[in-house]
């Protein structure tokens, strides 16, 4: 049996998804995300549904995580799509499809300046979650929408 994490998406605006990735302890994370574009490969968040977790070799994660980490979680069996993972970043510009994650969400310059909405602390919230899952053999990702519904900008 595999335990469940759950990503609920908050906000699906037009330059980036949001969401609460929620771990079976009841801890909390913020993620941040590519908006949604059709599910196209390096453009897009993925849909919502139900994926499993498997741990590989990853350059973007051990790039991301700044060599803390080799390996990390990948979003599986996502029709059309691969390679989609679980890594440090603060906007959705960081992004080509992946799920980043930080500790909260804040309004705070990017990397040309410009205000944009984005995760905080995510290096170090990335490798609180990588020491968490590492204690477990099996995961699923199910990612919801917000039970109030969505959020467009």
């Amino acid at each position: 049996m595999s335990d469940v994490i759950t990503l609920i998406r908050l906000a699906y605006l037009p330059w980036g998804t949001y969401g609460k990735l929620v771990l079976p302890d009841g801890r909390e994370f913020y993620t941040v995300e590519l908006p949604w574009n059709d599910n196209k490969g390096g453009e897009s968040c993925i849909y919502e549904g139900t994926f499993f977790l498997g741990l590989r070799y990853s350059p973007v994660v051990k790039r991301t995580s700044g060599g803390l980490f080799d390996e990390g979680w990948e979003v599986q069996d996502v029709m059309g799509r691969s390679f989609i993972m679980l890594h440090p970043a603060n906007w959705p510009s960081d992004l080509k499809g992946c799920i980043g994650v930080g500790e909260s969400l804040s309004i705070f310059p990017d990397k040309s300046g410009k205000q944009m909405v984005g995760v905080t602390n995510s290096r170090n919230t990335f490798e609180v979650l990588m020491n968490y899952l590492d204690t477990r053999n099996s995961w699923v990702l199910n990612i919801i929408g917000h039970e109030m519904g969505y959020m467009d900008a």
